[in-house]
């Protein structure tokens, strides 16, 4: 039993094994670090807040004050 399930463990190993080949073949990932990015996601978030703020100006209008 221990000696078909090293069995089966390895030949899925073996399967899944990339070659030197197709691991420089692989792009390099982009990075973009949050200083390139900082006025893009001011920029959203501000805009997430002026909408949430409007929102709930708006409910406040119509139906007044939580209790």
């Amino acid at each position: 039993m221990k000696y078909i399930f090293a069995l089966g463990a390895a030949l899925l190993l073996a399967g899944c094994s990339s070659t030197p080949a197709d691991l420089e073949a692989k792009a390099a990932p982009i990075v973009q670090t949050y200083s390139e990015n900082y006025q893009e996601i001011y920029r959203l978030l501000r805009r997430a807040i002026t909408v949430a703020d409007q929102h709930r100006h708006a409910q406040l209008l119509r139906f007044g004050p939580r209790r």
